[in-house]
């Protein structure tokens, strides 16, 4: 399945930004006293430039915290996996920390002023799991059919937004399954080379180093999991316990992550 070996094609500045860097900063925050990370939590009726930044970055719970940081860290094992340009990832991953912050903060500022008081590294979180969809097409593209363009990515997508119908059971799941139809249709092609080429990667590796297949198959599963679990971030009951999942930041991160890697590629081709 020709996937990237972990400990290639990155430098080790890579590793210590997104494997030490931000973990460390995440901890750091979730360790300050008490007192002072109510000053960081984003209160929509009164918002301060601090909350609006650093509630992306705060978490009061153990759980909470334990489980975004997680899951960060599997993503990005991930990308460093399948990502098949690093120079975009970078982009990505810098407006991922920086602009996106402000970006979710505002939105839930102006449209959502009666949310209770949030916080958590969700939306920048959710962010990256939106870019394993896009990353997974990049990585098809290139490895598997130089010719996929950009449908393919939109197919993915509404699968994602068809799984998420299912466990939502409403109208919604009939209009969304028509058109991933659509669109099936129009990857017919591109799907059964891929397929093809799948099947043939997975005789040839089975005939090589059986530890290295192993391997291959392990992380082909998390990315195909990651890659279509836009329903575990969109939950139809969004109240556990005291606390109220906000889907909203879910939804924006995860767009970002999809789309921005997209519009900075097209940008690149039309300026080239």
């Amino acid at each position: 399945m020709m996937l990237k070996s972990f400990l290639k094609d990155w430098k080790k500045v890579d590793y210590i930004i997104f494997f030490l860097i931000i973990p460390l900063i995440l901890t750091s925050i979730f360790l300050l006293p008490t007192s002072i990370k109510q000053n960081l939590i984003l209160n929509p009726l009164n918002p301060t430039l601090i909350s609006i930044f650093f509630s992306n970055y705060t978490h009061t719970e153990a759980q909470h915290f334990l489980s975004n940081l997680l899951i960060y860290l599997i993503t990005i094992f991930l990308l460093f996996n399948i990502e098949t340009n690093r120079k975009l990832f970078l982009k990505v991953a810098l407006l991922n920390f920086i602009l996106l912050p402000f970006l979710v903060s505002w939105f839930i500022v102006y449209f959502l002023p009666k949310l209770p008081p949030t916080q958590g590294f969700s939306a920048i979180l959710s962010s990256f799991v939106g870019y394993i969809l896009f990353s997974s097409y990049s990585w098809l593209r290139k490895n598997c059919y130089g010719k996929l363009n950009y449908s393919f990515l939109f197919l993915l997508l509404m699968v994602n937004f068809l799984i998420w119908s299912i466990f939502e059971k409403g109208q919604l799941f009939y209009i969304l399954f028509l058109i991933t139809l659509l669109f099936l249709f129009l990857n017919r092609y591109s799907i059964k080379t891929i397929l093809e080429w799948i099947i043939s990667e997975t005789k040839r590796n089975l005939e090589e180093n059986l530890l290295s297949f192993a391997y291959k198959i392990f992380i082909l599963s998390l990315v195909i999991f990651f890659t279509f679990s836009l329903w575990t971030l969109l939950p139809s009951n969004i109240k556990i316990g005291k606390n109220i999942i906000n889907i909203a930041a879910h939804y924006l991160g995860y767009c970002f992550g999809a789309f921005v890697p997209l519009l900075l590629e097209r940008w690149k081709n039309d300026t080239q």
